[in-house]
């Protein structure tokens, strides 16, 4: 188990079990992170390695505050999938959070997701994941 510092109390109550088994690496009761919190998310990084991340596309971010000044915030999805990117760790037990994640894509790209899944797989595998999830062969 890890060793990260407990969530409060209120915020753990409405955590599902494999959101709290991965509370420790992306806080769940935030939709937006700001540029230090992705930072320190993604492993104590320095805000202008975020930034990077953003302009490079591997991140996702919205410009937020008022004209004369503008804050950064980086979506939790973008940074779970970063994370499932740079994995060295069971690819199983990224499944649930990255799919969490990919739930909050619009239809269109999470169709475009699932046929890029689809079209990686052997035709073998493919029947194999349509027979599992109950679809047609």
């Amino acid at each position: 188990m890890n060793t990260a510092p407990a969530i409060p109390a209120t915020t753990q109550e409405a955590l599902t079990p494999e959101q709290m088994e991965f509370s420790w690496l992306v806080p769940y009761n935030k939709h937006l992170l700001r540029v230090d919190e992705a930072a320190r998310v993604l492993g104590d990084r320095s805000p202008d390695f975020i930034r990077d991340l953003v302009e490079s596309g591997q991140l996702e971010a919205h410009a937020q505050g008022s004209r004369d000044r503008s804050f950064l915030r980086v979506t939790k999805r973008s940074v779970v999938v970063y994370h499932c990117r740079t994995a060295t760790y069971r690819s199983r037990d990224l499944a649930r959070p990255l799919a969490e994640a990919a739930c909050t894509f619009p239809d269109d790209l999470r169709a475009e997701i699932a046929g890029t899944i689809l079209r990686s797989l052997t035709p073998d595998q493919r029947t194999d994941l349509l027979k599992r999830i109950g679809g047609a062969a």
